[in-house]
């Protein structure tokens, strides 16, 4: 029987290894024979570069960054080479444009580390809808102040009138 490590061998070593665009992520896992003996190593590797960073950030309409360990491996913006990575939501300055963030984990094992990705959001474009519906709701308010004002006045007419008769 020949079969790749099992399920529950969740320490297979993963190194991130740069490349120009980008990095490579090496998976390890081995190659069984029988219950007991390994014969081997099947050794995998996935790129992970600005144009993965750019195609995942256009299809969910928001920015991303993957981290290894603190470090920025490849982002669809530009970001500084360290981002927070302690799953927590932070605001930070990127560009010159303020940014909402959260760090997600993708694979964390013992001797590399952690990978993951940082989902980024334009405090501005997030924002938006907010100051709109401000907006909506400020000149609704007044226009609902200027009719009551009008019908007050109204009423006070329709109450005066009779008296100014006598």
């Amino acid at each position: 029987v020949v079969s790749l490590g099992s399920a529950s061998e969740s320490e297979w070593p993963r190194r991130l290894l740069p490349y120009p665009g980008g990095f490579l992520l090496q998976s390890v896992v081995p190659v069984k024979v029988g219950p007991l003996n390994t014969k081997g190593m099947l050794i995998g590797y996935t790129a992970v570069g600005k144009a993965d960073a750019s195609q995942l950030a256009k299809s969910l309409d928001i920015e991303v960054a993957f981290i290894y360990g603190a470090m920025v491996a490849s982002a669809s913006i530009e970001t500084p080479d360290m981002l927070p990575n302690d799953g927590k939501f932070h605001v930070e300055e990127v560009n010159g444009a303020k940014y909402g963030m959260q760090y997600v984990v993708i694979i964390e094992n013992d001797w590399e580390g952690q990978m993951g990705v940082m989902v980024m959001r334009s405090v501005k474009d997030a924002t938006a809808v907010y100051r709109k519906l401000m907006t909506l709701f400020t000149l609704l308010m007044l226009a609902a102040l200027l009719a009551g004002m009008f019908i007050a006045g109204h009423l006070a007419k329709g109450i005066t009138k009779p008296l100014d008769a006598v």
